[in-house]
């Protein structure tokens, strides 16, 4: 699949530093960049992180190429 943007990987944030703002801040990084941004987030994620990803702005773009994850975009 062609995308011409930035994508956002995975990285897992132990339970212990969780609700300190890091996500958000990243996100908001992110966006400062003006490109479109795409991340990909397992089902199982404990997280909540797609739900944030909503919450942020970004729209949910159906399952990705797996079929235990879906694929969030944002665009400027």
């Amino acid at each position: 699949m062609e995308f011409s943007g930035m994508e956002l990987l995975y990285g897992g944030v132990l339970p212990a530093h969780r609700c300190h703002g890091r996500f958000s801040k990243l996100l908001a990084q992110a966006k400062r960049l003006r490109m479109p941004l795409r991340a990909v987030v397992k089902h199982a994620n404990a997280g909540a992180i797609a739900a944030q990803l909503v919450k942020g702005g970004f729209l949910k773009r159906g399952a990705s190429m797996r079929p235990d994850e879906d694929t969030f975009v944002w665009m400027p």
